[in-house]
């Protein structure tokens, strides 16, 4: 994982080894469900949402194996970091 820091913030960033075994599932169904583009405004719309749901439904599979408290520690402070960070000045909306 490498580390950034925005200030006194430290934000952090996963590796990309994971990615191609859900990407190609997910590339997959959603051409099982939606068949190849191109496709129109609405459908990218749902499909991203489907997209969505589908990585939530992958990560709380993790969430659900997982029983290190170390590792809820380190999500609980990463949430707070990307909140404050979010509310901080480097966010001027």
């Amino acid at each position: 994982m490498h580390v950034f820091e925005i200030g006194e913030f430290k934000i952090l960033k996963g590796i990309k080894a994971a990615e191609p075994k859900f990407r190609e599932t997910l590339s997959k169904l959603i051409i099982s469900k939606y068949d190849k583009d191109p496709y129109p405004t609405d459908v990218i719309t749902e499909i991203l949402f489907f997209c969505r749901d589908y990585y939530i439904s992958e990560f709380e599979k993790i969430l659900n194996n997982e029983k290190s408290y170390s590792f809820y520690k380190e999500m609980v402070w990463m949430h707070e970091q990307a909140t404050n960070l979010r509310h901080s000045e480097h966010f001027k909306n």
